[in-house]
């Protein structure tokens, strides 16, 4: 009998543990949710600037792609393969701002030029849809810089080649030159 009160007590203050943790996460969550979401952490994280080459770039923008594909079931539509992506870029340590830096190709100096497209050819598309994933570009250098470039790696392609050569990204990761 006295263990069965012991049992009833001990549930009972682990109720009301529980309950007031809930009632707390209730009544704060929102705001701290708001806190993060603006920047506060209670930890601090140095920020820094982001130096990638187009290497680099073009395997960031390929996990990203893979994470959208993976919540998605799809890549993106190619009108909006950037928008979707620069969300998956995003690091604790990486400022919005510097984050955008991986998809620009770093040789490109003017602000408003990124650089790079998205295949036509697989936007859209589900990676195992793709008959040579090894070899099929998913993103290229282009000669197209607007944001949200897409088309056909064969016809878009900068000529003359950009310093270094012009690269792309299959679909299964691999980062090639461009023929």
């Amino acid at each position: 009998m006295a263990r069965s009160r012991a049992k009833k007590v001990v549930l009972f203050v682990v109720g009301i543990f529980v309950g007031v943790l809930a009632y707390l996460a209730y009544r704060f969550g929102p705001a701290l949710l708001d806190l993060a979401n603006a920047g506060w952490t209670l930890s601090d994280i140095e920020q820094r600037e982001y130096q990638g080459t187009s290497k680099q770039n073009l395997e960031a923008i390929h996990v990203a792609l893979m994470l959208y594909h993976d919540s998605e079931g799809a890549f993106p539509p190619a009108a909006t393969w950037m928008d979707v992506t620069k969300l998956r870029l995003k690091t604790r340590d990486l400022s919005d701002e510097e984050s955008l830096k991986k998809l620009k190709n770093p040789v490109l100096k003017n602000e408003s030029e990124w650089g790079y497209a998205i295949n036509e050819a697989v936007a859209g598309k589900y990676k195992d849809d793709i008959k040579d994933p090894e070899k099929t570009l998913l993103v290229f250098d282009s000669a197209a810089t607007a944001w949200n470039a897409h088309g056909d790696p064969t016809k878009l392609s900068p000529k003359p080649a950009r310093p270094g050569g012009n690269l792309g990204v299959t679909v299964s990761g691999k980062v090639i030159p461009l023929k």
